[in-house]
């Protein structure tokens, strides 16, 4: 095998452009990529030459510990510019990962990789990367757990302006909420955009969004009251008004004469319209279980349960299509961790409509089961095997698909870790959000509570939390733990010692940006944010989620 293609076995996916000529997913390359390497081959070390078409360099023993050079240049792309769209036309369109990279004393743009790496081994404990993501976690769980859990929501069988009424959720609470979901989903687009700042363009969202849900909902609520579902209609016209707010922002530029330096700006946000329409289908989805979960018996919920893992799989593959032409580490982050992170945080608050405490046995069985099953992805049987038939559906059906042997690894590396970190996040987000909602001023608005708003005498209808029955879900969660470490450090052994390569490449990239790039970091706290309201919306009795259909 020739060293450059064992370099590509190892070295992560390519930039995604949308030229012809760029470099494609499946590691093809334009005509002009050999004379760039072949240039930053001898910036990076002057004693070894690389020709077009000659002789590949010798392989030393740093070339070993590093990887081959060509490996080191796709790793030096791949951090100049973050996998981002560029159009070369656009002379100002810089990426922000480069921007950060600057702005964090990580090097000029003319260092390379390698060097970057090395002092940032280095300097590694002195970088705020880790201690802004525990802040800006902290900072989620308190704004969940006072909008949801401390604020007072109103009775809503009360008329809406009485003294009790439920104005503070209509007025405050909610247009609150939902500004702040769609804030968050305008800073992941302009991430998937290549916007230098994404989390400070476009900060009216946050009153637009606001304004449009009280002007909308207010009447509807003093009209009609709170009907079945309301939260599914509530999240519809946050989404809309976030995308009619970026349409509008961006006409108005136009009609002002101001330039948007962001190349395919419409088409970026037309692509991310379909991503979060997707997302929305799997939250009816999700709406749908959390209903069923309440109605069926505990012999059936183990079932429904192992139906929507196989619904999560299907759902991150068709977020991996639709997010093609978004940066690579963008696309990860929404077809694995958005996703899977929602379904887990909506199944951990599924707890209380366990009716039998053997139920947490099956749901146990299930989780360990959908671990293993993602292991074996990472397994060489599965590489050596599943890969070899993928690269030989794609060459027999003229490249429909865009996967290849040496660059499917990498990400399903990835897919396991962030739904390690997903279902870890999930267990500890359960522990710490349940005693707000069972014992906290709005308890009565949650199934969480012994004493809730609406009872039910018939096994159909709304269960009453006992104190047995909310000691064995925290039991679950917390045993659920352990098993979760178990699986991780799995992957990591079977990673670090089968796939030492992969494992190199994802220590430069990831070990990088968790460590120094405080919007990577941002982009992460910002989908556990946006994945636990949602979650706690859809049980709060207010959105009718949870409590509809009885």
């Amino acid at each position: 095998m020739e060293p450059h293609q064992e370099d590509s076995f190892a070295s992560p996916l390519p930039l995604r452009t949308f030229e012809g000529d760029a470099p494609q997913r499946d590691g093809s390359s334009g005509s002009s990529s050999s004379e760039v390497e072949e240039e930053e081959v001898n910036d990076v070390d002057s004693t070894t030459t690389t020709t077009s078409g000659g002789p590949s360099p010798p392989i030393n023993k740093r070339q070993q510990r590093w990887g081959q050079e060509d490996g080191d240049i796709e790793m030096d792309k791949l951090s100049r510019t973050s996998s981002l769209d560029v159009d070369q036309d656009e002379e100002d369109a810089g990426t922000f990962i480069l921007e950060l990279d600057k702005e964090s004393g990580l090097g000029d743009s003319d260092r390379t990789y390698r060097t970057r790496i090395e002092r940032g081994w280095a300097f590694a404990l002195s970088k705020v990367g880790p201690l802004v993501g525990a802040l800006g976690a902290l900072a989620a769980l308190g704004f969940i757990f006072a909008v949801w859990g401390g604020i007072p929501l109103g009775d809503p069988k009360e008329d809406l302006f009485d003294e009790d009424g439920s104005w503070p959720l209509v007025f405050i609470t909610n247009p609150l909420v939902m500004g702040v979901i769609g804030y968050l989903n305008v800073a992941m687009f302009l991430g998937c955009a290549g916007v230098t700042h994404p989390f400070r363009g476009f900060t009216p969202a946050l009153l637009i969004i606001i304004v449009v849900e009280i002007v909308i909902l207010f009447p509807i609520v003093q009209k009609v009251g709170f009907f079945e579902l309301f939260g599914a209609v509530n999240i519809f016209i946050c989404y809309a008004a976030t995308f009619a707010g970026l349409l509008i922002h961006e006409f108005v530029k136009r009609c002002l004469g101001k330039r948007n330096r962001t190349p395919n700006y419409l088409r970026k946000i037309a692509q991310y319209g379909k991503v979060v329409f997707a997302l929305f289908v799997h939250l009816l989805i999700l709406t749908g279980y959390v209903i069923g979960y309440r109605y069926v018996s505990s012999t059936v919920q183990p079932i429904l349960s192992f139906s929507l893992a196989i619904s999560v799989f299907i759902m991150r593959k068709v977020l991996l299509a639709l997010t093609d032409m978004f940066p690579i580490e963008m696309a990860m982050l929404i077809s694995s961790l958005w996703v899977t992170n929602l379904t887990d945080m909506c199944q951990t608050l599924a707890f209380p409509s366990v009716k039998d405490p053997i139920t947490y046995i099956y749901l146990f069985a299930i989780n360990l089961f959908t671990n293993l099953a993602n292991l074996l992805f990472l397994t060489p049987w599965y590489v050596a095997s599943w890969f070899r038939i993928r690269v030989w559906v794609k060459n027999n059906l003229g490249h429909i698909f865009t996967c290849c042997f040496c660059t499917c690894k990498w990400p399903e590396v990835r897919f396991y870790f962030w739904r390690i970190w997903s279902q870890t996040c999930s267990m500890l987000f359960y522990l710490g959000i349940s005693s707000i909602l069972r014992y906290g001023p709005n308890s009565e608005y949650y199934m969480f509570s012994e004493d809730p708003i609406v009872k039910g005498s018939d096994e159909r209808s709304y269960n009453v939390l006992s104190s047995t029955g909310y000691r064995n879900s925290l039991l679950y969660a917390s045993a659920n733990l352990f098993p979760i470490a178990l699986a991780g450090l799995f992957g990591y052994l079977l990673v670090r010692f089968l796939y030492k390569e992969t494992y190199a490449v994802l220590v430069k990239t990831h070990g990088m940006m968790l460590l120094h790039n405080t919007t990577y970091i941002g982009f992460v706290v910002a989908i556990l944010a946006h994945n636990g309201l949602l979650a706690v919306m859809i049980v709060q009795y207010h959105q009718r989620v949870w409590w509809a259909f009885n």
